[in-house]
């Protein structure tokens, strides 16, 4: 018998996804969808001192570079969570039992953007160009 073509029913996957099964995928895609996200989920201000570190086990683990906000960060959070939680279930369908704040380190600076060298051959022709305007101007 001959089979028809079907496309595949999901959407390409991240490969750091792509061998995780069950629970521990399930848990990726929440990270994943969290992440991009994130600063609607904690807001502007906290996701300037925040970032998520990890989902598990229906944990949200999250991570402050800001040692002195950390006891503050886990007192809000103790207070807003139960917020929080319905918040990421309606708005996101993902839910949570708890929220744990930890030190981490800060994000790494984004990377400096070099500026693309130019053109050899275009190069060249500019300094043709300079000398011979410098040699019209002497004689």
């Amino acid at each position: 018998m001959r089979q028809s073509f079907r496309p595949p029913s999901r959407s390409l996957i991240p490969i750091r996804e792509a061998g995780l099964k069950g629970p521990d995928a399930q848990e990726a895609r929440i990270e994943a969808k969290l992440r991009r996200v994130w600063p609607m989920v904690v807001g502007l201000q906290l996701a300037q001192c925040t970032r998520l570190i990890r989902v598990r086990r229906g944990t949200l683990l999250v991570g402050s570079w800001q040692m002195g906000t950390i006891p503050q960060l886990r007192k809000a959070a103790a207070d807003t969570w139960p917020e929080v939680q319905k918040r990421l279930l309606e708005m996101f369908k993902i839910r949570l039992m708890r929220i744990e704040i930890v030190p981490c380190d800060p994000p790494s600076p984004a990377p400096m953007i070099r500026e693309p060298e130019q053109d050899p051959l275009i190069a060249l022709f500019e300094l043709l160009k300079r000398r011979r305007e410098e040699g019209r101007n002497r004689g």
